[in-house]
C-alpha cells in the first residue's frame, strides 16, 4: 500500500524485516526536496496523526526519530499472524 502511493507516503528504508518505518507527507511537503523545511513537516505530520489516532482510539502506531539525522516517523513491527490485509489498510487509512 505504502509504495502504491509514492506521492502520500515514504520508506525510511526498504524493509528487511518485520519492522517499517515510514512517513506519511502531507500535501505541504509533497513536492518540496528533500531538507531541513520538508523533513520539518514530516516530523510535525507523524507527531501530530499519532496523537490523533490515540486520543481518538483508534490505534497505537509507535514511532522513532534519529536524532540530528531524520525527525520522527512510525515505525510499526507487523509479527501478528493473525492480522489481515483489512487491518493494515485500516491503521495506513486512518
Amino acid at each position: 500500500v505504502l509504495k502504491k502511493q509514492p506521492e502520500k507516503w515514504q520508506l525510511l528504508i526498504e524493509p528487511e524485516s518485520l519492522n517499517i518505518c515510514f512517513w506519511h507527507v502531507p500535501s505541504k511537503a509533497r513536492g518540496l526536496p528533500p531538507g531541513k523545511e520538508r523533513d520539518q513537516l514530516l516530523d510535525e505530520a507523524t507527531l501530530k496523526i499519532r496523537r490523533a489516532l490515540q486520543v481518538a482510539g483508534k490505534c497505537l502506531v509507535n514511532y522513532s526519530d534519529l536524532p540530528g539525522v531524520h525527525g520522527h516517523f512510525f515505525r510499526m513491527i507487523s509479527c501478528n499472524p493473525n492480522a489481515t490485509k483489512g487491518d493494515m489498510d485500516f491503521v495506513i487509512n486512518h
